[in-house]
């Protein structure tokens, strides 16, 4: 535990010298100390009244302008903790009253930094000096523009979604009764058309138009989830298809991202979890234009390296190189999901999961072939 800032390190009004990093003092090791002690002392457990998830946004300092009564504005530079869609949470050396508004400038992932408007929500004292600064954003942000994820977690925005927030007309295709049953008793409070169809030819039928989501089990009596989800994409219709699947590792093998619009929920699954990844996309669909460019210049900058990455790992199953194949599927499962490639992260967790049980990349080189394509596809 790093010691805390003691009175005399209250900011003043200026803004803080270049030596000092942020009002408490500390450098990255000792904030990172500190940050896991917090962790450690609040969980990381499920917060129900919660609305959007709190993503970890360790900053050693993050320039924030408060602006007081009169206009007169304070500059101080803070430590990160974490950031949601709807604010971000800080640490400072002293009490800052609830109401004051402020800017806060965010580093994107795609270079240069965005001043954020926002307002003190809450200021709770920790411990010693240290309190912890909640700053409600004026308008939500598009969180792919600032966070990198850890591994192969997906990015979702909302801690918890009430079934009743949703809307929309929902396909459901599964031919189990139990899962039937299942996904209608989750969705039972939620104010959604729920259609059912236990094959690819009557859900086909029914998804000419008015579909705002489909869930599709990846084992069909007639066809594959995969196939079916082609067929609808080559009759053009463009709503989100989550695929529900007991064997992710099948689904990427068929090539799962090869479609546009896929998700993919592994079996068994949550209400939680279902109504988290609906809520992703039947309430959060329009991440504005500023969002989208954003995200758009970090591919575009990755394009090359992603591109690279494909042709390593096309030699490497030329080869039979199981080294390379390894090297490669690792550098992408830690990477991948930083740059908000779901497609690439979920291929090379499978790749990197699959690993271990090869003796050779002639066991199962398909693995390996679809998560080139899908660095080529995002590159492209």
């Amino acid at each position: 535990m790093p010691p805390l800032p003691t009175r005399r390190s209250i900011a003043s009004p200026r803004v803080l010298s270049a030596e000092r990093l942020n009002t408490l003092g500390l450098g990255p090791r000792e904030l990172t100390a500190l940050l896991d002690m917090l962790d450690a002392s609040d969980g990381q457990k499920h917060n129900a009244r919660r609305e959007f998830a709190r993503w970890p946004f360790r900053e050693t300092s993050l320039n924030v302008r408060f602006i007081h009564p009169g206009g007169s504005t304070t500059t101080l530079r803070l430590a990160g903790r974490n950031i949601s869609r709807g604010g971000v949470s800080l640490l400072h050396n002293g009490f800052v009253h609830t109401g004051t508004k402020c800017l806060v400038e965010l580093p994107s992932r795609a270079g240069g930094l965005r001043d954020v408007a926002g307002v003190v929500a809450r200021c709770q004292h920790r411990r010693g000096m240290l309190h912890e600064i909640g700053i409600r954003f004026n308008k939500q942000v598009n969180l792919r523009e600032y966070v990198r994820t850890d591994g192969d977690k997906e990015l979702l925005s909302m801690e918890c979604v009430a079934p009743q927030k949703l809307s929309g007309t929902i396909l459901h295709v599964e031919d189990n009764d139990l899962d039937t049953r299942i996904v209608g008793h989750f969705l039972r409070e939620a104010p959604v058309k729920l259609l059912q169809a236990p094959s690819g030819a009557e859900a086909l039928a029914k998804a000419s138009s008015g579909i705002d989501l489909m869930l599709v089990d990846y084992q069909l009596p007639d066809m594959t989830g995969l196939e079916f989800a082609r067929t609808v994409r080559q009759r053009g219709i463009t709503c989100p298809v989550i695929m529900l699947s007991a064997n992710p590792s099948a689904c990427m093998a068929d090539g799962l991202w090869e479609i546009r619009g896929m998700g993919l929920l592994p079996k068994p699954y949550t209400q939680d979890e279902l109504l988290r990844v609906l809520g992703e996309r039947l309430l959060l669909r329009d991440e504005g234009d500023g969002g989208a460019n954003q995200v758009h210049d970090v591919m575009k900058a990755s394009a090359p390296q992603l591109r690279a990455f494909a042709d390593r790992l096309d030699a490497a199953v030329k080869a039979n190189d199981l080294s390379a194949a390894k090297d490669a599927a690792t550098q992408l499962h830690g990477s991948a999901a930083s740059l908000g490639l779901a497609h690439v992260s979920t291929a090379a967790r499978v790749a990197f999961d699959l690993l271990p049980s090869l003796r050779s990349l002639a066991d199962n080189p398909r693995v390996f072939i679809e998560l080139a394509a899908a660095c080529r596809r995002a590159a492209a």
